[in-house]
């Protein structure tokens, strides 16, 4: 499963496609850019992960290595799981052994696919984040640059963001325009550095 956006800026894990919108831009700062919409993948003051328009917070800004990696949130310290009913959220970091919260991070697409479901993450014009069936599109590539950086939107140009919003209330991560905030930054860790 991947990681895609839409114009809305909304996330979604879907089957792989390798449509743009399952495209990331991993850059040397730790931003997920997604192709499509050209925004980053953006954590969020309250929680909710979405993607805005990059502006290199810490909302934005993401760690990635490995096979399969940990995405840690700067501003909440919480990790990006693709799994579960509520969409894409942020959940404790901690190894329970599972493979929820391991993403597959493409360097030749720059999408984010998600180890348990297959889906990518995903973003629209909205700023709304899901996970759709992988595709190749630019909603679904994200530029990743650096140590503590953003994950910027290729499509939207927007960064995910940790909302800091409890997941009940609705999508906890979103995209937003990208700043120098922690909730736009993401560090990468192996599984076993959670």
């Amino acid at each position: 499963m991947c990681m895609g956006s839409d114009d809305a800026g909304e996330l979604s894990m879907s089957t792989c496609d390798r449509t743009d919108q399952q495209k990331w831009n991993i850059s040397n700062k730790s931003v997920l850019r997604n192709a499509a919409t050209d925004r980053c993948l953006d954590g969020g003051d309250d929680g909710t992960l979405r993607t805005i328009e990059c502006d290199s917070s810490d909302r934005q800004k993401w760690t990635v290595s490995g096979d399969s990696s940990v995405l840690r949130n700067v501003a909440s310290d919480r990790c990006l799981s693709g799994s579960g009913s509520g969409g894409p959220h942020l959940s404790d970091c901690s190894d329970n052994g599972s493979e929820e919260g391991k993403w597959k991070i493409s360097e030749e697409e720059f999408e984010l696919r998600d180890v348990t479901t297959d889906l990518c993450l995903e973003s629209n014009e909205s700023g709304q984040v899901y996970t759709f069936s992988c595709n190749e599109g630019d909603y679904q590539r994200w530029d990743i640059s650096g140590e503590n950086s953003t994950l910027h939107n290729m499509k939207t140009r927007l960064c995910l963001k940790d909302t800091d919003s409890p997941l009940e209330k609705g999508y906890q991560l979103q995209t937003s325009e990208c700043d120098e905030g922690d909730a736009q930054k993401w560090k990468t860790a192996s599984p076993s550095d959670r």
